[in-house]
């Protein structure tokens, strides 16, 4: 018995269960590249989590959509605004045709007049998110 083989068996290494320290090494290298992708895809997803828990607290606000984003970057700027969608009422009976009807206007925003020269400045020097 060499001197590798000795040392393998004192230790209890069985290269036939174990593998060869090569294998071995090879096995660890994969489990830890494996592992790194797992964090990075963990990292990501808490991500992702976080943008939809404050989309939905957008949404519970009434900011959701490109008009949301108008409305938080008029905020921002202490210029109160409104989704149209968000402060429109309709009636029941009524509800299939309007919702119809007012679709292209999804995204309107309202803001009281005196402060519309305001918030079309802030607006036109807004960055566009999609």
């Amino acid at each position: 018995m060499g001197r590798y083989e000795s040392r393998a068996a004192a230790a209890g290494h069985d290269t036939s269960r174990d593998g060869t320290a090569t294998e071995c090494a090879t096995k660890r290298d994969d489990l830890a590249k494996e592992h790194e992708e797992t964090r990075n895809s963990h990292d990501e997803l808490k991500t992702e989590v976080r943008q939809l828990e404050e989309d939905l607290e957008h949404a519970r606000d009434g900011q959701f959509g490109f008009a949301g984003q108008i409305i938080r970057t008029l905020v921002a700027e202490e210029i109160q605004s409104e989704s149209l969608a968000e402060v429109t009422r309709l009636a029941p009976e009524t509800r299939a045709i309007w919702e119809a009807r007012l679709a292209p206007w999804r995204d309107a925003v309202c803001v009281a007049k005196s402060q519309l020269p305001d918030a079309l400045r802030i607006l036109a020097g807004a960055p566009v998110q999609s």
